[in-house]
């Protein structure tokens, strides 16, 4: 199994045998289940895998064959919700990350694209958006090309 990074992080196994950068690569034997551990650098957050299929910072390989697995790191972005008006509603991201009245910020990794979707409740009507979001669709989509913040405006 050979690993590497792109960005800064890092990437550790279990069982133990890569700490990449630095040892990158192991030989495991045939059929053993690897799991593959990133950490974000300072500064940056953890975006994606090339070579192994998750959605997350862990993942695993079955050695069935030598791979090659390369972890990928972007600089961090903070996306910001704030919820304004005299109605009430919430705001979500499709990725789940952002799930605000409860949740409302998230880090992403630079130049992510996400999607936000505003969604009244009691009654209320969704006017609008400001900051990063604009205009009166309930559905916004930016790329995070720097820390952003959106305003969704609910009325009663």
């Amino acid at each position: 199994l050979t690993t590497s990074t792109a960005g800064s992080g890092s990437v550790a196994s279990s069982p133990a045998g890569i700490a990449c950068p630095g040892d990158c690569s192991e030989p495991y034997p045939s059929g053993i289940a690897v799991t593959l551990t990133a950490a974000a650098g300072s500064g940056y957050v953890f975006d994606a895998w090339a070579g192994c299929s998750s959605s997350g910072a862990v993942c695993t390989v079955t050695m069935d064959a030598a791979r090659t697995v390369t972890a990928t790191f972007g600089i961090a972005q903070t996306l910001t919700v704030t919820l304004n008006g005299t109605g009430t509603g919430t705001v979500r991201s499709s990725d789940g990350g952002i799930s605000c009245g409860a949740d409302c910020s998230e880090v992403y990794p630079r130049n992510r694209v996400v999607t936000l979707t505003a969604t009244p409740t009691n009654g209320a009507t969704f006017q609008g958006w400001t900051g990063a979001c604009n205009g009166t669709s309930p559905t916004c989509t930016l790329t995070m090309s720097s820390n952003r913040s959106a305003t969704a405006k609910f009325k009663r």
